[in-house]
């Protein structure tokens, strides 16, 4: 299949795998069909899972107080956000609620603490997926052996028992239901690589529960899983396909390693010139791997170099302020000065005007009593009305303080020393914003490349996988030449070819999922409380988690820092699929008591105002959040409903 040739159709699905492995389109047809490959060309439609009712009741025993029978009962229930609280007291029942609600999706209720389950007895719920309304009711809650449940389908007037039987076989019958109700197909992987392993709804319904720290980012502990639903969730066609694809061969693969180890096989000189000729053909890689990791190395330098030049901006621009700061406080002090200089010089001056002055008349009433006096100024300049007060220039010339003078010189000098530090700041500090650009630039290249890079992992793995081939194989021919089974090595290779055209279907579409993914992570991640957070890589084979100046991975990570992730995860899947439109995410998400595991008040703020922000954008997703929390760190405006209980109550 060239890189140009577009398939749209199973027919053409088909076809390229024949003209790859060059064998018939039946061949082809046969082998798959043997396998249990099927083609899942097409994305179903989404359907949202949604509660509109729960209700449970029993008998409390061995509590101090609180003995005797009870009743939950929460109605109207329909898409938003809904919360279980209660205010700085534990144990009193908001995880018990969310997970008999997540339960009835697991038909299993093993999840709920033992001393609280065997208290209920009886539990109805009313749900439905897409338009479909269903009701579950189980009596004897409390007893995996005793407990009988009866499910129903409403189909306008009429009402179809789906399951009415023992608890213990609930969980099977929900995984059939939700599975075929969601159109999900199943996931695939192998044990050890000789046993075939699907995943259904429970693996799926794991991925709509963060309740700690514990299991992948997505969902269980599985190697591979969490990629895989992120896949699914999203929308990606032909994943079913794939992942069958990839487990049905390396099982095969395993088998014909197995017969050359024990020598079961005769004749395989053809089935080893068949693999080296495989090895042949496949393209050179060793200059673009070692480019690869050249860019992935400088890249990671470069990080290092412009974090470093942030910081030094940082400290440059706070001198900058600093000095600034510092003149202009200066600047006043010397204006001041001034300013009292010159009033001294002009109170002086005033002075001097008004003792020379020859009045006529009073200057108040215009009197001329004075007519007669002589107004010319006498030789000896006394006043001609007193005759005794002098009025030389001399007696009124105001001496500058020499001290004030001196203070102001050394102010003004000092300003202008300022001038000249702050003119070499403001370019010290205009260079380093171009040599950060540049740098940011050249990253910016290097991660370009990177990111373009073609993912080189899969023909790493299976150049590899050859080169053990052939050299086992070889060993085997000098010691027992003997020939592998014709069928297995052409199916072999029917599996394989399987697995490159069906990945090339949808690998553009899929790095632009984890692209976005990728970017969402990191945004939502930051936003809860981690700290330090550079980049995320989330790849359809693994996630790289930049944090400060390294690189880690989620396994890694301190337990505040996975429920962190968990929660973004979860946050992260819902909020693509509502904005793509394209997502088959169930529409349903749990969060019991995210507020642990070192997640403070404010962390915690910024995780409910995360969860709130998915029931604006996807009016179809149901959100149910218990927690313990603070009167004055609880908004009820965000929730569709909410129980809060206080001081020493209970929730039932």
């Amino acid at each position: 299949m060239s890189s140009n040739e577009v398939l749209e159709t199973v027919t053409d699905w088909h076809n390229a795998i024949s003209k790859k492995c060059k064998v018939s389109v039946s061949k082809v047809q046969q082998v798959l069909s043997a396998n249990g490959v099927e083609p899942q060309s097409v994305t179903p439609e989404r359907k949202a899972i949604r509660f509109s009712s729960i209700k449970f009741s029993g008998t409390k025993a061995g509590t101090e107080d609180g003995d005797g029978t009870f009743t939950f009962d929460w109605e109207d229930l329909g898409a938003g956000l809904y919360g279980i609280f209660s205010e700085e007291v534990n144990l009193v029942g908001k995880s018990t609620i969310i997970n008999i609600l997540y339960g009835i999706l697991r038909g299993s209720f093993q999840h709920i603490n033992p001393i609280t389950r065997a208290w209920i007895e009886k539990i109805e719920a009313n749900f439905s997926v897409g338009n479909t309304p269903f009701n579950l009711t189980v009596d004897n809650a409390n007893s995996e052996k005793f407990g009988r449940a009866i499910l129903l389908k409403y189909n306008g007037e009429r009402n179809t028992v789906l399951f009415e039987g023992s608890v213990s076989d609930l969980s099977e019958f929900m995984n059939q239901l939700f599975m075929a109700e969601l159109n999900f197909d199943q996931i695939y992987t192998t044990l050890k690589q000789e046993t075939l392993v699907s995943h259904g709804w429970p693996a799926m319904a794991a991925a709509l529960l963060v309740s700690s720290s514990d299991g992948a980012i997505i969902g269980d502990q599985v190697q591979g899983y969490s990629q895989r639903l992120v896949q699914t969730f999203i929308g990606l066609p032909w994943i079913s396909t794939q992942s069958r694809a990839s487990a049905m061969h390396k099982i095969l693969d395993k088998k014909i390693k197995d017969q050359m180890a024990n020598g079961a096989d005769s004749g395989s000189t053809s089935a080893l010139k068949e693999l080296q000729r495989q090895l042949e053909a496949m393209p050179d890689i060793s200059s673009a791997e070692k480019q690869q990791k050249n860019d992935q190395t400088l890249l990671q330098k470069l990080d290092g170099e412009v974090l470093e030049m942030q910081i030094a901006l940082n400290d440059l621009e706070l001198n900058l302020q600093k000095s600034r700061s510092e003149r202009e406080t200066l600047n006043a002090e010397w204006l001041k000065m001034k300013r009292t200089l010159q009033a001294k010089q002009e109170e002086a001056s005033a002075g001097l005007i008004f003792r020379k002055l020859q009045p006529v008349c009073c200057p108040s009433c215009e009197s001329t009593q004075f007519k007669n006096i002589e107004t010319t100024t006498s030789d000896d300049n006394s006043c001609p009305l007193c005759k005794d007060t002098k009025t030389t220039e001399d007696s009124t010339t105001y001496e500058a303080d020499p001290n004030l003078v001196r203070e102001i010189n050394e102010a003004g000098e000092k300003l202008v020393e300022f001038d000249l530090e702050i003119s070499n700041q403001e370019g010290d500090l205009t260079e380093k914003k171009k040599k950060i650009k540049d740098a940011e630039d050249n990253r910016g290249e290097v991660k370009a490349r990177v990111e373009q890079s073609v993912d080189l992992s899969d023909q790493l793995t299976k150049r590899t996988a050859l080169e053990i081939a052939i050299n086992e194989l070889s060993v085997a021919v000098s010691k027992n030449p003997s020939k592998i089974d014709a069928a297995d090595s052409e199916a072999l290779d029917i599996l394989s070819k399987t697995f490159d055209i069906t990945k090339k279907m949808f690998e553009e579409r899929e790095k632009e999922v984890f692209k976005e993914a990728s970017d969402t992570l990191k945004e939502v991640a930051t936003k809860l409380g981690v700290k330090h957070l550079r980049n995320v890589e989330w790849t359809s084979t693994r996630i790289n988690i930049g944090i400060a100046d390294t690189v880690t991975t989620y396994s890694k990570l301190s337990p505040g820092e996975k429920l962190r992730f968990r929660v973004a995860a979860s946050i992260t899947l819902a909020q693509i699929s509502a904005q793509t439109g394209q997502g088959r995410h169930p529409g349903i998400l749990f969060f019991d008591s995210p507020k642990s595991e070192e997640i403070t008040d404010s962390d915690f703020s910024e995780i409910m105002s995360a969860i709130s922000n998915l029931t604006d954008l996807d009016a179809d997703l149901q959100i149910f959040v218990s927690s313990v929390t603070r009167s004055d760190n609880f908004d009820p405006s965000s929730f569709s409903d909410y129980k809060l209980v206080k001081d020493n109550e209970y929730l039932f």
